[in-house]
């Protein structure tokens, strides 16, 4: 099996405590050496000012300059995320994967019971890690590389875990 550590990184102030629980889910999750990194404040350049976003594609690219290619990096924040899809310029999004990291916001998944908002970030957090590892999307409704389709209540449905699928899938792209 190959030996992948992931790191989370914490840009723009994301809570440490909040990293600490994500990590452990992601360990149990993927059995992984997953470490918590306290990041910095992204630059500039990587907002758009008039809709107060940033461009996830901007911070993938920005960690992916760090990688060694043995890791994944997460990057975790509060700032609200964008990329480009179905013909928007700046469309928000949970999260964004790359197969060398991901990024994801917690600005579109905050609910205000703080417990809800905690899962759906390990939830998302670990279906964009799937996808760094190169699962893809699931057509079984439960399982945690489902499509959100870009719905919040899709997210709330799935369950934290992978399915036997992509279970048997992710052992493969890992020998």
């Amino acid at each position: 099996m190959k030996s992948i550590i992931v790191f989370l990184i914490l840009f723009n102030g994301f809570n440490f405590e909040t990293a600490e629980l994500i990590q452990k889910q992601v360990v149990s999750t993927y059995g992984v050496t997953c470490m918590v990194i306290n990041g910095h404040d992204l630059p500039e350049r990587f907002s758009v000012k008039k809709m107060n976003r940033i461009v996830a594609d901007s911070i993938v690219s920005h960690m992916d300059k760090m990688n060694d290619g043995k890791s994944i990096y997460v990057g975790l924040l509060d700032d609200d995320i964008c990329t480009r899809a179905r013909g928007y310029q700046y469309w928000g999004i949970f999260g964004y994967s790359y197969k060398s990291g991901c990024v994801i916001s917690s600005y579109r998944m905050k609910d205000s019971d703080s417990k809800l908002t905690l899962i759906r970030l390990m939830k998302v957090t670990i279906h964009e890690i799937g996808h760094s590892f190169g699962l893809g999307h699931c057509l079984t409704p439960s399982c945690i590389m489902n499509d959100a389709e870009k719905k919040i209540s899709t997210v709330d449905k799935e369950e934290m875990s992978i399915c036997p699928k992509c279970k048997r899938v992710l052992q493969i792209i890992l020998e």
